[in-house]
């Protein structure tokens, strides 16, 4: 048997603010002392899969009697509660994998001790009776799948305390330059955002829409080639996240209570409070072994400078409260409930502010959003279980200028305030349901079947100011007049229905076909996709593994997409030198759209992993995209009619290939080096780049070409190593090649081939943190120091683009050296 199991016993918990201290320590008081319990995960592949369906056996390690048996659930999950004070021994069993054991564990009274077990494939000869209740979603042990526990935040120097700032650090996830994430070279409105199985995006855009107080995050799974068919309505990756549960033993922490200053001039600078992020978790049993309640908060505010910029020209400030609550109820032993609430609003004056759009150019950005949810989870056999998920969303998003001054777009920066005000109210009901057998023929197959309506509204109302285009000598080029305001209102119903199964042929052989049928309820096309997956065991004892398949995937159109034609149209005249002599007659430019299809795209990867000795692991994975039928915008002139034309006629291809070594087999002590080789090209005038959050006045007749995130060669480096019991030092390092940018003319027209003006310098960034353990009346505590940027290299996020500038080709807007105060309490 394997004795790798490993057992660690959790903390946390938070408290933010006199009110919400009151509900977090009553629970805290109240508490008396019960019984312990045992939970944790089970995974393979050393932690890159998760594994469901293990049977979980608990025995006294003195007396060998059975304290209980489970069987781990969809996510590998597992608790076994109710136990005595004592020492015991946990043992889990999978067909098709070796036993696994963790233990002797120790247990003190009201004591809750995590044991992660982690199993190997069995060898060809080997057979294991299958036992125990089926599991209750299945694993993507096929696709490409990277996990990063939640804890990571406060381990690792990432830049800002969310979900999303996790997801860059991992191979083949850039930030675009105006700070979206760009997962496997897709736009954000390509790929898929889920909290558990429920939508987290916004369908009026396609946007990420969730946010989530960090302590309240599990883990962040990004699967790069999802072939279950349970996902979909997404062409690209897929971004899930899991919450953290309460357990039966109540506990909190708090962090960011120290403020973030800038403590030296810099550029012209002020000194003062760039950061506030105070946050926290609370987490324990309303009821011992049944009901159980976790809260997480977080407050926000940040202040973004950018230098070189004139002072109170050069700053967004961005304010948000985040809440999420969690109440997990064990109705029986084989029926559970789970409801969770996510509240979320945020505000952000002077949004993407740079070089060339500073206050009052730049929009304000404003979002109250909340999501409830409930997850029901029954066990109707031994080899079957039920899973029925509903979710409410709610967004209400305004976009508005900070005043009512003509946009001016010159060579060297632009005036006035931004043009457009967009006021977008969004709702969204889903519901799914899954059924998931076992069956025995020609070996096991892991059945899994389903539906899933999704039902959204989009309402709101677009208005337009002028927007002028100047010279360098100041004269008018052109001048951009808009219709009056418009008012926008879709509703969709989009439907879904999906079958895979995970078929086990041999232990050293898994298949995982699947499809799904879609109804897109905004253009009304029904759309099949069929997915295929493998994973096999190609040397012994889970040192070689090689996975990979193939899959058709279909994105959800956006709301927006069919409110394209009620948007106000823009009458452009162009002036002769003077600025003052109209050249011809003006164009009023109507919107049509042509017969529109639903973008997709056909995915499929390759890849190999292997395993040297017990603590190093190497990934090679290749993976292609072919994107198709994405919807992009075409401006058009002929006979003295104009037209803003949008087509579903997009395509894209992307090319990666990825190298990882990890060393080390847990988050607190590892090194993880990868290097990845891509390429992107494809049309440049997707329609949410003109039409999404925020409009873009200026189109430009559209090309195929290299993409704007594209990044050939990209090197990334994170570790994390413990001195001593009480210091941990983590450091994360990133070489990559610049982004492509395209010239342009003082007419703001494209000069030759758009992207070809040249990159970005290379991009070197080094940030590391120092955090020391102690203890404060009788309370473990965390301490240290984050430094950002730390070698203060040149990293530039602006360029002069103005062929028609004096300062044509010169760099702006570098990346500060930053160093910044954490401190961070665990009651419990």
């Amino acid at each position: 048997m394997s004795e790798r199991g490993c057992v660690r016993v959790l903390t946390g918990g938070a408290r933010v603010g006199v009110a919400v201290a009151l509900l977090w320590f009553v629970p805290l008081v109240c508490s008396a002392a019960g019984p312990a319990a045992i939970h944790g995960t089970t995974t393979s592949q050393h932690g890159e899969i998760l594994l469901p369906g293990v049977e979980i056996t608990v025995t006294h390690a003195d007396t060998g009697r059975q304290a209980g048996v489970v069987v781990s659930a969809g996510l590998g999950e597992y608790s076994v509660s109710g136990l005595q004070p004592g020492r015991y021994l946990v043992s889990g069993r999978l067909a098709g994998f070796t036993d696994v054991k963790a233990g002797p564990i120790v247990l003190g009274e009201d004591q809750d001790v995590e044991v992660m077990l982690d199993l190997e494939l069995a060898p060809v000869t080997e057979t294991v009776k299958v036992t125990g209740e089926a599991a209750m979603a299945q694993a993507e042990a096929s696709g490409s799948r990277v996990s990063v526990s939640g804890q990571m935040v406060d381990v690792l120097p990432v830049v800002g305390d969310s979900y999303r700032a996790l997801l860059p650090v991992l191979p083949g996830v850039v930030r675009q330059p105006d700070g979206r994430i760009s997962v496997k070279g897709a736009r954000p409105t390509q790929g898929g955002l889920q909290l558990g199985r429920n939508s987290g995006s916004d369908p009026s855009t396609g946007n990420f829409g969730l946010e989530l107080p960090p302590d309240s995050v599990e883990s962040v799974d990004m699967v790069a080639s999802p072939y279950g068919a349970e996902d979909g309505r997404l062409s690209s990756s897929l971004v899930r996240i899991e919450t953290r549960a309460g357990s039966n033993d109540w506990r909190a922490v708090t962090n960011g209570l120290l403020p973030a200053f800038c403590l030296k001039l810099c550029d012209g600078g002020t000194t003062g409070i760039t950061t506030y992020q105070p946050r926290g978790w609370v987490g324990g049993p309303i009821i011992k072994d049944r009901l159980f309640f976790a809260q997480g908060l977080q407050f926000r505010w940040n202040r973004t400078r950018v230098p070189l910029v004139p002072e109170q020209l050069n700053y967004t400030t961005t304010q948000s409260l985040f809440l999420f609550t969690r109440i997990d109820a064990n109705l029986n032993s084989r029926h559970t409930l789970t409801t969770t609430l996510a509240l979320f609003p945020r505000k952000v004056d002077e949004a993407n502010i740079n070089t060339f759009n500073r206050a009052g150019v730049a929009p304000d950005y404003s979002l109250f959003g909340w999501n409830a949810a409930i997850v029901d989870r029954l066990t109707l056999s031994h080899t079957s279980f039920l899973e029925s998920n509903g979710s409410i969303s709610f967004y209400r998003t305004r976009v508005r200028g900070d005043g009512q001054l003509d946009l001016e777009l010159t060579p060297d920066g632009n005036h006035g305030n931004f043009f457009n005000t967009q006021n977008r109210r969004t709702v969204v009901y889903q519901w799914t349901e899954s059924l998931q057998f076992i069956r025995h023929a020609a070996g096991e197959h892991l059945i899994k079947g389903g539906v899933d309506a999704l039902r959204a509204t989009y309402t709101g109302t677009s208005v337009s100011r002028p927007v002028l285009v100047r010279r360098e000598d100041g004269t008018l080029s052109q001048r951009l007049d808009f219709g009056g305001p418009t008012s926008q209102g879709v509703r969709s119903l989009d439907l879904a229905a999906f079958v895979q199964d995970r078929w086990r042929i041999t232990p050293r052989l898994v298949l995982e076909p699947g499809l799904r049928l879609d109804r897109d309820g905004v253009l009304k096309r029904t759309n099949f996709s069929p997915r295929f997956g493998f994973v096999a065991a190609v040397l012994p004892r889970d040192v070689g593994v090689l996975r990979g398949g193939a899959g058709q995937f279909y994105e959800r159109t956006p709301l927006n997409v069919a409110a394209f034609e009620s948007f106000e149209a823009a009458t452009v005249t162009r002036y002769a030198a003077d600025g003052v002599t109209p050249v011809r007659s003006p164009l009023t430019y109507v919107h049509r759209a042509g017969v529109l299809d639903t973008p997709r795209a056909f995915v499929w990867n390759l890849e190999y992993d292997h395993r040297i000795g017990s603590s190093v692991l190497v990934k090679l994975n290749h993976l292609h995209r072919h994107e198709s039928h994405d919807a992009v915008l075409e401006p058009s002139e002929s006979g003295g009619l104009a037209q803003t034309r949008l087509e579903s006629n997009g395509r894209s291809h992307y090319t990666e290939t990825e190298l990882t070594v990890r060393f080390g087999s847990n988050d607190t002590r590892q090194l993880t080096l990868s290097y990845v080789r891509s390429h992107l090209v494809g049309n440049l005038n997707a329609f949410d780049l003109y039409y999404g959050e925020f409009r873009n006045p200026i189109l430009r007749p559209d090309q195929s070409v290299t993409g704007p995130t594209d990044v050939p060669n990209r090197f990334v480096a994170r570790g994390v190593v413990t001195l001593g019991e009480k210091w941990t030092l983590s450091s994360l390092a990133e070489i990559r090649n610049g982004f492509p940018y395209s010239i342009v003319n003082q007419d703001q027209e494209f000069v030759g081939v758009r992207n070809a003006g040249g990159r970005f310098p290379t991009l070197f960034t080094c940030d590391a943190s120092l955090i020391r353990s102690a203890v404060l009346l009788k309370h473990p505590v965390r301490f240290g120091l984050r430094a950002y940027h730390l070698l203060n290299t040149f990293s530039p996020r602006d360029v002069q683009n103005n062929i028609d500038s004096p300062a044509f080709g010169t760099f702006y807007n570098g990346i500060v050296r930053r160093i910044q105060i954490t401190f961070q309490i665990t009651l419990r």
